[in-house]
């Protein structure tokens, strides 16, 4: 799998908003539909649909 990267600040806003705090999650995959997010700790992933949150 791939490394994670620090979220952008809209990034942030659309984890805060799905329930995620941004400081224990980094970007894996982002794009129009979806963003998967992978945890810094457990190396656990998931994946957040953006329609829901807009």
């Amino acid at each position: 799998m791939k490394h994670g990267k620090k979220p952008t600040r809209k990034q942030k806003m659309l984890m805060q908003a799905a329930r995620l705090n941004y400081e224990n999650w980094l970007v894996v995959k982002d794009t129009d539909k979806e963003m998967t997010v992978q945890n810094r700790q457990t190396d656990r992933t998931r994946t957040i649909r953006k329609e829901l949150y807009k």
